[in-house]
């Protein structure tokens, strides 16, 4: 898994790359957004479009995530997930706890506070 970040307004996307299979994969990843976090940025999108699969070890970080980024005071919403993504959100629950979006506008009109539809 490879990542890049933006940060648009006052939301970091962090733009995700390949498969998310193994749970140590994502050290870089955790690092940047507790840097992001120490920097006091709270508003996370997770564009997945350009992840077609993860495992239960997917879902481990990005719960982690979540609540890393919850008990900092912020939220985390994903975006541009693929459908077996999403099943997999679903059979584990996870898609009551992880909010997301069709596309990275939504999402981050959903942090600004000026997106009206509701989430996935």
């Amino acid at each position: 898994m490879e990542f890049e970040d933006a940060v648009i307004g006052d939301v970091v996307v962090v733009i995700l790359h390949g498969k998310i299979m193994a749970y140590e994969d994502s050290l870089p990843l955790r690092e940047r957004l507790k840097e992001h976090l120490d920097s006091e940025m709270t508003k996370f999108v997770i564009d997945m479009a350009d992840v077609p699969w993860m495992n239960s070890e997917g879902i481990g970080l990005l719960a982690t995530a979540v609540a890393t980024v919850g008990k900092a005071g912020g939220r985390l919403v994903l975006a541009n997930i693929s459908k077996k993504v999403e099943s997999v959100l679903t059979i584990t629950k996870c898609d009551a706890i992880i909010k997301h979006y069709d596309s990275r506008e939504a999402a981050v009109a959903s942090l600004s506070g000026s997106y009206s539809d509701s989430a996935h």
